[in-house]
């Protein structure tokens, strides 16, 4: 299967903590609230105004990164909410849920299509972020560096501020992937929640993976204006000959406050492994950009991660 023409970019921020910072049990939801809120303090001009509704949303940087679906794309069968925003924010933390001063910690920060050129962006609300604080008590920290995962190099340097190097262009339709064979495991690393018959599920077939995969590389294709028409019919059908060999998956339950609509909400995934037996020739470019692009809902803020073992 050949995946379309969409460049990305693959980051590592390092960030090392100048105050304690006391995060709750999945902080990636946390910090996306606070880029979200920091992003759009930057950005916004007309903060009255909707986005949707805003004169500017077809130039201001948050109406593209947030509001993407509402503004950019209109297609017929798909509810405004289904589009998805072109990045993946995946903060990693030592095992505690405090840190101290001076302990380090890093956000993967994956950018898809248009959103690579927002790199800047991204980095000064981060920076914003440090400043006023996050967390249960406000906890304060600052950038240290930034790594290219694409060449390990570093091109961002935080006590400085600048910029030593550009960041590499990857694309989905060059990826070159190695045959596991007729035996794949996947970890899941994060909490994933995919739905079947509108029912979020902890049992995932090899169709519904590959479903879920096709549809999330399609609209991140459609959000960038690139055509790109699977042959759906056969490669699900494929897909169906695809076995489960050994399955450990397991539920993790955990919530999040969100400001936005005033209320809790229940963001429950299945974690842990899976193995499939049959012939994975045709699927593997998928699978594997799945690995940095993550499956399911909320993955703007890490969910749906996997590796391929």
């Amino acid at each position: 299967m050949k995946l379309p023409q969409i460049q990305f970019i693959n980051q590592r921020i390092h960030f090392t903590a100048q105050k304690p910072i006391i995060f709750p049990s999945f902080p990636g939801a946390a910090f996306r609230s606070a880029f979200g809120a920091a992003l759009r303090r930057t950005c916004c001009t007309m903060k009255d105004q909707i986005c949707k509704a805003c004169m500017l949303n077809t130039s201001c940087v948050y109406a593209m990164i947030f509001e993407t679906q509402a503004v950019h794309v209109q297609t017929p069968g798909y509810q405004l909410n289904d589009f998805p925003r072109p990045f993946v924010m995946t903060p990693q933390f030592p095992c505690a849920s405090r840190l101290e001063e001076q302990d380090s910690f890093y956000c993967d920060l994956i950018l898809v299509g248009h959103a690579v050129s927002y790199l800047p962006y991204f980095i000064y609300a981060f920076e914003t972020i440090g400043k006023s604080g996050i967390g249960k008590n406000r906890g304060k920290f600052c950038i240290s560096h930034m790594v290219d995962q694409a060449n390990e190099s570093i091109i961002f340097d935080g006590p400085s501020r600048q910029f030593m190097g550009t960041p590499q262009q990857l694309n989905m339709h060059d990826r070159k992937v190695n045959n596991p064979g007729n035996a794949l495991t996947l970890t899941f690393l994060t909490p994933t929640r995919i739905k079947n018959q509108n029912k979020l599920t902890q049992t995932l077939t090899f169709e519904l993976l590959i479903k879920n995969l096709l549809r999330r590389i399609k609209l991140l294709a459609q959000i960038n204006s690139i055509e790109w028409t699977p042959d759906y019919s056969t490669t699900l059908d494929q897909a169906k000959q695809i076995q489960i060999q050994n399955s450990c998956l397991y539920w993790y339950d955990w919530q999040r406050y969100s400001v936005r609509q005033r209320r809790s909400m229940k963001l429950g995934g299945f974690m842990g492994d899976i193995s499939f037996e049959g012939d994975f020739s045709s699927f593997l470019p998928l699978i594997e950009i799945g690995q940095y692009m993550h499956v399911g809902k909320a993955c703007t803020f890490g969910l749906g991660k996997y590796r391929i073992n």
